[in-house]
């Protein structure tokens, strides 16, 4: 079995996990799944829920299938009803929101309504599109807040931003949606990555949103010299998360790492990866090498067998966490798409009846391991037809930055005695001693 028709049967699998995590009163997802209670957190997080019903439509695309389309017409819907105008421009209403709103939520708004079903809601994409464009300032970075508040969270909003903007762009050709993406990837180049003002503890993610939007706007600008500076931008991103070990941690300890994070860096790295075909050949291995190492990480962690029914499919916090939560189970999904449209093949990624994947870098085989991808969990699941590889994967999914302060008076903690890991805030400190994630709580993935 080749590692896309493996991937694919996976995402199958996300699909019907999907079906099992809707609400039958609502017709919208559910917030979390706690698979040793077999039953379901009702936290209200409307960025991840919003960008769930992205998530939904992209693998829809993917797989040719439309069972979920209630789920995302009853979703969009109900926040439709959410946009009120503002001084000519949409914005989600945050007295609904329970939370003040910002750019990522006409982001992922936007980019759920460019994913959904015909007909297209054009004068609502327009819309949320012209709230992102206000919130430009002039040095080309985004105000994230549509109140007067703090900025909070840019590290991610803004390359959500960006990549709304694009899609959006794509559509309804307004050329103001390509230059304002122009400005802001050369802002967040030059004045935060490479001022070093990104931390740590959210490389992963920003690159990740970076990357997205910056490979969109490659194929979208006919500005030569840019599209040279974002593509080096994108490789100088990945190449620090690589050169300060991030995928070798993902192969040698695996229990120590944090699902939404690998599923990040592998979204991002496929971003990457797509850019070096045919210009850099020595890169796209390494970067297939690493990407190797991270699906191994997924695969192992995807519930396939035991379980509950309804955990069949989704994505843990960790190894050890099973509790799945949507915005999780989107990022993994949306990796393994963007793999499946790089191509990527693991020959030394190994699949054993009963046991874990393991992927083998060059460097450490003492022999060529033959491909071995039985796929032990997927004999009892329908055989997968072939299906044509999409123009273009898009992604997904917000991690979401908040300012705890300012949307909740008290940050919402899931008391639940069998997990060690606070399901709303995944810090570094309750997972590992050091890792690229984020660590305080400004950032919840």
């Amino acid at each position: 079995m080749q590692t896309g028709e493996l991937l694919t049967q996976r995402l199958e699998l996300v699909y019907r996990w999907y079906a099992g995590m809707v609400n039958s009163h609502t017709e919208r997802l559910e917030y979390l799944y706690l698979p040793q209670q077999d039953s379901f957190v009702r936290e209200s997080s409307p960025i991840r829920d919003i960008a769930s019903v992205w998530d939904v439509g992209v693998l829809g695309e993917f797989l040719h299938r439309h069972e979920l389309q209630p789920l995302v017409e009853a979703s969009l819907r109900h926040y439709g009803d959410y946009l009120v105008e503002r001084d000519g421009y949409l914005i989600l209403d945050p007295g609904r929101l329970a939370e003040p709103s910002s750019i990522a939520h006409n982001a992922v708004m936007l980019l759920a309504l460019l994913h959904a079903p015909p007909p297209r809601q054009r004068s609502a994409i327009a819309g949320l599109a012209d709230g992102i464009l206000r919130q430009q300032r002039s040095d080309g970075s985004y105000k994230v807040y549509f109140h007067d508040l703090p900025d909070a969270g840019e590290e991610l909003y803004a390359g959500e931003a960006m990549l709304a903007l694009l899609e959006a762009y794509q559509q309804l050709h307004d050329a103001r949606h390509l230059q304002s993406a122009e400005r802001a990837l050369s802002y967040y180049d030059a004045h935060y990555f490479q001022r070093d003002q990104v931390r740590e503890a959210t490389l992963v993610f920003f690159a990740n949103w970076q990357s997205q939007a910056g490979r969109l706007l490659v194929q979208c600008t006919r500005n030569a010299a840019l599209k040279n500076e974002v593509v080096g931008y994108i490789y100088r991103m990945h190449d620090r998360i690589i050169d300060r070990g991030f995928y070798e941690e993902v192969h040698r300890h695996p229990a120590r790492q944090v699902s939404v994070t690998v599923a990040c860096a592998l979204e991002g790295l496929n971003e990457a990866l797509a850019l070096t075909r045919g210009t850099d050949e020595q890169r796209a291995e390494r970067y297939r090498q690493c990407i190797c190492a991270g699906l191994a990480y997924l695969i192992r962690l995807q519930r396939t067998q035991n379980g509950t029914a309804r955990e069949q499919g989704g994505f843990g916090l960790s190894l050890d966490e099973r509790a799945q939560r949507i915005d999780i189970t989107g990022h993994a999904a949306s990796a393994f798409m963007k793999s499946v449209a790089n191509d990527i093949e693991c020959p030394l990624l190994a699949f054993r009846c009963g046991a874990a994947p393991v992927w083998l870098p060059p460097a450490e085989a003492h022999a060529v391991v033959a491909l071995e991808l039985h796929a032990c969990a997927e004999r009892r699941s329908q055989p997968v037809q072939q299906r044509a590889q999409p123009a273009r994967v898009r992604w997904r999914g917000a991690v979401q930055p908040e300012a705890s302060a300012l949307q909740r008076h008290q940050a919402y903690r899931h008391q639940v005695p069998p997990l060690g890991i606070n399901l709303d805030q995944v810090h570094q400190s309750q997972v590992v001693s050091k890792r690229l994630m984020p660590a305080d709580s400004l950032v919840v993935v």
